[in-house]
């Protein structure tokens, strides 16, 4: 009898684990604008891209909010041209709310230009696209280069990035809200 495959877990997975984890246990009030959410994890959009953490409107199954979480990637530009490329061929004017955390590698002098650059992209990207609106947050988790899993600081980090997407999230539900945005 073969012996079956594990399924090899990393740090950045356990990161969005810990962060669906989180947010999945918030109830977070529906709207005019928006109904109840539905988190998810990895959710696809094209090409076999896949956001870290989504979440989708259940009364139109739209996604209306996506988390990318920077741990130590080398080009967190291309996170934000993947959804940018995307919200440009869905078209349409439902409102989106892009989040994108950056740990403390990316305030070291190796790491500072590519934190610079995806800013800048996002810039770009939400003044040419009216319906997204970006916001950057900045975490004090330190990943370890070469670290695997992770542990309490991971998960702290993880739920601490979750307390600003609500932050976020209401505020964009209430801006959306007194702008009469549909959901169509």
């Amino acid at each position: 009898m073969a012996k079956p495959r594990s399924i090899r877990s990393n740090r950045a997975t356990e990161f969005s684990n810990d962060l669906l984890r989180m947010l999945q246990g918030r109830k977070l009030k529906p709207s005019k604008t928006f109904g109840d959410l539905a988190w998810c994890k990895n959710h696809p959009l094209t090409n076999g891209q896949t956001i870290d953490v989504a979440a989708i409107d259940m009364r139109d199954s739209q996604p209306v909010l996506f988390i990318e979480a920077e741990l130590l990637r080398e080009d967190p530009s291309s996170n934000v041209i993947k959804i940018w490329k995307w919200a440009n061929a869905r078209g349409g004017k439902k409102p989106l709310l892009f989040i994108q955390s950056f740990t403390k590698p990316y305030r070291t002098k190796q790491k500072r230009e590519r934190y610079e650059r995806a800013i800048f992209v996002a810039k770009q990207m939400s003044a040419v696209m009216s319906n997204v609106e970006y916001r950057s947050v900045r975490l004090n988790y330190n990943p370890r280069h070469g670290g695997k899993v992770g542990a309490g600081r991971r998960r702290h980090h993880a739920q601490n990035l979750g307390h600003n997407v609500i932050r976020y999230w209401n505020a964009f539900q209430k801006k959306h809200s007194k702008m009469g945005t549909s959901s169509k």
